[in-house]
């Protein structure tokens, strides 16, 4: 008995389905529109990038949080941080949660990629909906008590929203 390589497989499979086009979505018993026109599947890719994600950490469960900042988050955006992720999931073989901070005016939240197939989601925090005057207060109050702040709210203070200018708001952060 001659053994029939995969080759052979994938050829017949190719042309069956590609001849039976619709009857194919019947055969599989998939409830999906009907099919309109093929697709190449043989997409070339070359690819030479020198694409730098922003920061990855790993987390105390093994997970991996990969935190990136944008000015906004555009749908590009989220099919880039998607490649990034699935890259990293494939080299470190561990879930992978996806953060975006953007200091821009927006809504914070999950943003969602669906593909159908796949489906990606990132937390968005948009720094500006944060109270930086209320913020300003708790760290004078807390350096006069002589407690310890988070320095990181020091640094993105400024993008914060606040009734004082950027300018104001940063002099004031500078002072403490």
């Amino acid at each position: 008995m001659r053994k029939i390589s995969q080759k052979n497989y994938d050829l017949v499979f190719k042309e069956a389905f590609s001849i039976f086009d619709n009857r194919s979505l019947a055969f599989l018993g998939i409830d999906l529109p009907p099919i309109n026109s093929f697709l190449v599947t043989e997409i070339p890719e070359v690819e030479m990038t020198d694409d730098m994600m922003d920061l990855n950490f790993r987390l105390e469960d093994g997970s991996i949080l990969h935190l990136e900042e944008e000015t906004d988050l555009s749908r590009r955006d989220l099919i880039r941080f998607a490649h990034y992720d699935l890259r990293l999931f494939q080299y470190y073989d561990a879930p992978v949660h996806t953060v975006v901070l953007t200091p821009a005016d927006s809504s914070s939240g999950t943003k969602v990629l669906d593909i159908g197939s796949l489906q990606y989601n990132v937390l968005q925090i948009v720094l500006s909906d944060r109270d930086g005057d209320a913020l300003l207060s708790q760290i004078r109050e807390a350096l006069e008590k002589g407690e310890p702040v988070n320095e990181l709210e020091l640094i993105f203070l400024p993008l914060m929203k606040s009734r004082l200018s950027k300018t104001e708001l940063l002099r004031r952060t500078i002072e403490l």
